[in-house]
């Protein structure tokens, strides 16, 4: 989880929406607690996620600076070292070197779409789920920082491409966010960003980001119901305005409507 005192800039654009799809029990916590749940990339339903490759541009210069920062000689041979090296640029599923990024990064996901058919029916309990808005704003970060939790959700986009993200550059330069912010084009359709710790399990955050809460077509009475009394409970708790959103089908197309 990132606070108030990071350079926000290095999202973009710095005014945006963004929807975290959920079934009705993990809503209710979200409402009810303001956290969420950061998981580690390895047990993510893509098994490419944060997974980088070893380029061979690049690769030997990275050994060298390795061995040279943690003064791996004196701990073992080169011959072993180079081997071990050579080992973590294997890939596939179990790789050495995704439980490393693994070790040291958890995410959780959003969308910037929250009329997403296959989105409701893959992260929101095939529509019996809801959807939460969030919001990413210049007013919304003043907002925050002077209240007693100033812990702020701060979105990154998700870059897709044909390619895996690299390692490291041609100079042996870890290329960092980015392997935590690259995906294949066959998950565009996610429109995903995504926030970023190094800690897995449970986050908080300040509740004043949740403007908007949506009702999958699917939603039962009784649990629309506890919704929008957990709603009405944040609000009156931190006197925000949060919304309780119904949504309906079209009549004559693929899409959802606001129905209120």
């Amino acid at each position: 989880m990132l606070n108030v005192g990071i350079n926000h800039s290095l999202t973009r654009p710095v005014n945006r929406k963004f929807y975290k799809y959920l079934n009705m029990e993990n809503c209710l916590k979200t409402l009810s607690n303001g956290t969420l749940w950061y998981s580690r990339p390895e047990k993510f339903n893509d098994p490419f996620d944060c997974y980088p490759y070893f380029p061979s541009q690049g690769k030997q210069k990275l050994f060298k600076r390795f061995k040279s920062i943690y003064k791996l000689e004196q701990k073992a041979s080169n011959k072993l070292l180079q081997r071990n090296f050579n080992l973590m640029s294997q890939t596939g599923v179990g790789g050495i070197t995704h439980r490393l990024v693994s070790n040291n990064l958890t995410v959780t996901c959003f969308s910037l779409d929250h009329l997403s058919a296959p989105m409701w029916a893959h992260y929101a309990d095939e529509h019996q789920g809801f959807a939460i808005e969030f919001e990413y704003t210049s007013e919304m970060i003043a907002r925050i920082s002077k209240t007693e939790n100033p812990i702020i959700i701060v979105p990154f986009d998700v870059n897709y491409t044909d390619m895996r993200p690299a390692l490291y550059d041609k100079d042996g330069n870890m290329n960092g966010l980015n392997i935590a912010l690259s995906k294949s084009k066959q998950w565009a359709y996610e429109q995903e960003v995504r926030a970023l710790s190094n800690r897995e399990g449970i986050h908080e955050f300040s509740r004043f980001q949740i403007t908007k809460v949506f009702a999958g077509v699917r939603a039962g009475k009784e649990n629309k119901a506890k919704i929008r009394g957990a709603i009405a409970d944040m609000n009156k708790e931190i006197n925000s305005r949060c919304k309780f959103i119904e949504l309906g089908m079209a009549f004559d197309s693929y899409k959802f409507v606001e129905l209120n």
